[in-house]
């Protein structure tokens, strides 16, 4: 369900800027359990993109260019891209009194 809202806002966000290719970054991340759906939820994002040509994924497991600052020569900050797309996965562990 989170992926399809994903997908929707992404959708919007591509067709809402007009005409011309549009770059988006996607960054996943585990915390605990290692989930398969962040690596298939990336890759879905990049396949949509590739199948409709509608944009180009640049996909990071990495925060790095989650920053306006500039970084270096050949560096991309978030200015660079249309849209941001983060799939996280955190266990959540129970907290028990002492």
């Amino acid at each position: 369900m989170r992926m399809i809202l994903g997908l929707i806002v992404i959708a919007s966000l591509v067709l809402a800027q007009g005409p011309g290719k549009k770059r988006i970054l996607v960054v996943g991340q585990s915390k605990g359990w290692q989930h398969d759906s962040t690596s298939e939820g990336m890759a879905t994002i990049w396949k949509l993109g590739k199948e409709t040509g509608l944009w180009d994924t640049y996909i990071r497991t990495d925060t790095q260019l989650v920053t306006k600052k500039k970084l270096g020569a050949n560096g991309k900050n978030l200015d660079y891209f249309d849209a941001v797309f983060f799939y996280l996965n955190y266990a959540h562990r129970a907290i028990r009194p002492a």
